[in-house]
């Protein structure tokens, strides 16, 4: 094959600090559908506590696998606290080569008014089928300034293009790339061809899209109103369609030995739980976790869910005020169902994590002698996620923050970079 050829179809895709990257790896899965080589390059993981800026050396390997490849694009996916990185990556590349670089990502569709100062086009919102017709309108020499979802900077103005309507049927999507070929990750100055999920013992799974809660901490409560008008915020998938990705993933990772659900999947109706419990039994069998609100779900389906393998739940305290949840963090206060959820869990026995905001500085001393004496009613054994408030940017808390002079714009993510030592 030619280097003509070659480059109308090749796509690079690079995530920074993301190695399962659901995003990036539908988009990929997409893409190869529709008849492009997908190279992935995974820049970095991240670890907890121990976030390191990449090096020289690092930024170089991303290079040489641009060269080789001469991609017609270049996609970059990143969160607030990469926006940085992302910035010196482009740099690079564009002293580097002449390609199209696109960002996507939570932090793009959120502030694309700043992303789009490095970037050729940022996509704003849902990236697969927008970068889909990106990648068809480049390899077939067309113009492509109308693509929904894109905003393009061209001639020296950005044209940005209105939000299309959320994919309602999550089913229809493939299932996210897990294919070890065209897959590098880059960690400790060197470069490996190998997906760096072959080896993990653990799959992540997201069954849902959008979310039916708005805490003010969250992007949701942004997201929600980029979506206005553009169809159910709050989307599900089948179960089988859950189980199929599940078996996919078990053929494609020989290590799997445990599954994570990562968005509140379990609080869909009890048919559909009673559906996932049985199937989930019967065709993957493999000790799973979830998040779990405890104020939507009951005793009998816990006992299911234990049964079919449900063996760890994630449960958000944040604070045990009434006032401080709901006028701060814009959330219920569950504690009656949290201390009931403990009471049960004597008996089923889950590996229970509690999470909690410690150092809201609305926060009073009364409050957090409030939160100790709450933790101290719960039944042991359990373990503590204790995070520090980080305040992303234009989230309802980082607005109200702003508004009482308790922030500036340099303490958001982005331009802050509290997430690495969180």
């Amino acid at each position: 094959m030619n280097k003509k050829i070659q480059k109308e179809t090749q796509i690079i895709l690079i995530s920074l600090y993301g190695v399962e990257n659901i995003g990036i790896r539908l988009i990929s899965a997409i893409l190869k559908k529709g008849n492009f080589q997908v190279t992935t390059v995974y820049l970095k993981k991240w670890v907890n506590n121990n976030i390191h800026l990449p090096t020289q050396a690092e930024f170089q390997h991303v290079l040489n696998r641009i060269r080789d490849v001469n991609p017609l694009l270049i996609g970059i996916s990143l969160g607030s606290p990469y926006f940085k990185i992302a910035q010196s990556l482009t740099n690079q590349i564009k002293h580097a080569v002449n390609i199209p670089i696109v960002w996507g990502g939570i932090h793009p569709t959120i502030v694309p008014e700043e992303c789009i100062e490095f970037a050729d086009i940022v996509c704003v919102g849902e990236g697969e089928y927008p970068l889909l017709e990106l990648a068809h309108a480049l390899s077939e020499g067309r113009e492509f300034d109308t693509i929904k979802n894109l905003w393009i900077k061209k001639d020296g103005k950005v044209k940005k293009n209105s939000p299309r309507s959320l994919i309602q049927e999550l089913d229809t999507l493939p299932f996210p790339d897990l294919e070890d070929e065209g897959k590098y990750y880059i960690e400790n100055n060197t470069i490996v061809q190998s997906d760096p999920l072959y080896k993990s013992a653990e799959y992540r799974i997201i069954a849902s899209r959008g979310c039916l809660f708005n805490c003010s901490y969250c992007y949701n409560s942004t997201l929600r109103k980029l979506y206005e008008g553009k169809g159910i915020y709050f989307r599900q998938r089948g179960v089988k369609n859950v189980i199929d990705e599940l078996e996919y993933a078990r053929e494609k990772l020989p290590h799997l030995q445990k599954i994570k659900f990562d968005d509140d999947v379990f609080v869909f109706s009890r048919e559909w739980m009673d559906d996932f419990s049985t199937l989930y039994k019967q065709k993957i069998n493999i000790p799973f976790e979830i998040l779990l609100n405890p104020t939507l779900i009951d005793e009998a389906i816990l006992w299911k869910l234990k049964r079919a393998g449900l063996r760890g739940v994630q449960i958000g305290i944040q604070s045990s005020s009434e006032k401080e949840m709901k006028t701060i963090y814009d959330r219920a206060a569950p504690q009656k169902e949290i201390l009931k959820f403990s009471e049960r869990n004597t008996r089923l026995k889950f590996d229970v994590v509690y999470d909690i905001i410690l150092d809201n500085p609305l926060s009073t001393q009364e409050n957090r002698r409030e939160l100790f004496e709450f933790l101290m009613q719960l039944s042991r054994p359990f373990r503590l996620f204790l995070y520090s408030l980080t305040i992303f940017p234009k989230t309802a808390i980082a607005e109200k923050f702003l508004k009482l002079g308790l922030i500036t714009e340099n303490d958001i993510e982005g331009k802050a970079t509290k997430s690495f030592r969180q």
